[in-house]
């Protein structure tokens, strides 16, 4: 993303969302930095533009490495490093990785570069609750954690009302925690209606299918799947459809065979047993063909020791 674009781009799509400066730049920097900024006359850190654009719906993922020097590129390895291990799947108890996280959350959290933005804190923040999860910490201690994580970014937040926020990635991460913790308390009931909040805010406010692709299809296998503990089954399915249909439109394939593994499931569920037995042979391949051992696990599961069935 060249500079000379960026404060355009910017307010282009502040006004195409119908966001006024002061609704777009709060919390996250005052109005006369934005100002500023869309008109050519400063340019934000990375993090700052990241979440601007991600708060109007945009996919972040081009913009310029150019913000980075040599301290701060190492210091983003160490960022991305921490979202794959940690964002992306939920460590088992005894798993050495546990112990990495907090040595590399503590090399974020002392550089002062790092920590002067406001969301790096608020990453920082999120790790460490996600981490406290995987060690087994208190549901209500974690439950605080991603409070006061969220109130860096939206200051009034209400679990009730979130439909209607402009929603960052980072922000989705941290909802989406909230709803996992309700279902691990058992309230799955509490759980689903959160997701579901997720997934109409998604449809709402998400004007970039890359980044629709990204955060869309992981609220729909959550809400797929509360909604399968509560064995509202036919829910569950309507909903991996479209979460299937999503996967396929943005070309963001890592959990399409997910959810059809938990379609299958579902059909068996209303008595569709030579149905779910098909798509869960497909997604068993499927999984094969992109060296996903949980999927083949699951689906294989399902049909030898759920259903009875030779593999």
């Amino acid at each position: 993303m060249p500079n000379y674009n960026t404060g355009n781009l910017i307010k282009r799509l502040r006004k195409q969302k119908g966001l006024t400066q002061e609704e777009l730049a709060y919390p996250l920097i005052d109005r006369a930095t934005l100002s500023r900024i869309e008109s050519g006359r400063a340019m934000p850190s990375k993090k700052t533009l990241e979440a601007l654009l991600e708060k109007l719906g945009f996919n972040p993922s081009n913009t310029a490495d150019f913000f980075l020097d040599g301290e701060m590129t190492e210091v983003q390895k160490i960022h991305n490093e921490l979202e794959e291990y940690l964002v992306l799947r939920k460590l088992d108890y005894a798993d050495p990785m546990i112990g990495k996280i907090d040595a590399l959350v503590e090399q974020l959290a002392n550089n002062k570069r790092y920590m002067k933005n406001e969301l790096n804190q608020q990453f920082v923040m999120v790790v460490r609750a996600m981490n406290a999860i995987n060690k087994g910490a208190e549901e209500e201690d974690v439950r605080t954690m991603l409070h006061d994580a969220l109130k860096i970014s939206i200051p009034e937040f209400d679990e009730e009302q979130f439909e209607e926020y402009h929603l960052s990635r980072q922000d989705i991460q941290i909802i989406n925690m909230l709803a996992v913790l309700y279902s691990i308390e058992g309230e799955d009931e509490k759980s689903s209606m959160m997701h579901y909040r997720m997934k109409r805010n998604l449809e709402k406010n998400c004007i970039d299918r890359v980044e629709m692709g990204r955060n869309y299809p992981t609220v729909v296998y959550n809400l797929a799947i509360q909604l399968f503990y509560l064995e509202r089954y036919e829910e569950a399915i309507e909903v991996c459809d479209v979460g299937s249909k999503v996967c396929r439109e943005t070309r963001s394939f890592y959990f399409l065979p997910m959810l059809i593994i938990l379609k299958g499931n579902c059909l068996h569920q209303i008595g569709k047993s030579g149905e779910g037995e098909r798509l869960l042979r497909q997604a068993y391949h499927t999984c094969e063909m992109f060296e996903n051992e949980a999927g083949m696990f699951l689906a294989k599961d399902y049909i030898t020791r759920i259903m009875g069935l030779e593999f």
